[in-house]
């Protein structure tokens, strides 16, 4: 089986292998792919939708020999005045049919919030409270604020068997 994931993050990818592997049984092999989501570097809302939405078809079409194309879009969401963090997951089929899937929602604090909803991605906002590069391609938000006790790559499986759902169990889809 051959996947292509819309980006080049080894936490995405390793995710992606990890839930594929468990569903089905054997590794798949990944076809990392940078492509652009087509919408703000920090999205919120619906874009955390359309982002992972774009980056899985444009995976898909860029890798022709996979049989699911993976996005992975990161972001805000308000929610009856309360703002969270939240990852969308996007896997489309070659054959077009499409499920989409959320990992967990966690607050984060009012500052990180502020600096997100000015402008700043929530991976920079981490590397400097963190005071370190590259923490979205490793312990990321959630690793930091819970201490380790759930990785990235545990938190992005969720959204990725979630959005799976709907392929491990098509036969029930009525």
């Amino acid at each position: 089986m051959i996947i292509a994931v819309g980006s080049g993050n080894v936490v995405k990818i390793e995710a992606v292998k990890n839930v594929f592997r468990t569903a089905f049984g054997a590794t798949p092999k990944i076809v990392s792919i940078e492509v652009e989501s087509g919408v703000p570097a920090q999205p919120f809302n619906n874009d955390l939708l359309i982002g992972a939405r774009n980056r899985a078809k444009k995976a898909l079409d860029k890798a022709g020999e996979a049989e699911f194309g993976i996005g992975i879009e990161g972001g805000g969401l308000d929610i009856a005045d309360t703002f969270f963090v939240a990852t969308a997951v996007c896997i489309i089929r070659k054959d077009g049919a499409e499920s989409f899937g959320m990992t967990g929602s966690f607050m984060v604090p009012e500052s990180v919030e502020s600096r997100m909803k000015g402008g700043e991605e929530l991976g920079d906002v981490m590397d400097s409270i963190i005071g370190k590069k590259g923490t979205k391609r490793g312990i990321g938000a959630i690793g930091y604020y819970s201490k380790g006790l759930m990785t990235r790559e545990g938190y992005l499986e969720q959204g990725v068997f979630m959005a799976l759902v709907k392929f491990i169990g098509e036969d029930r889809w009525r």
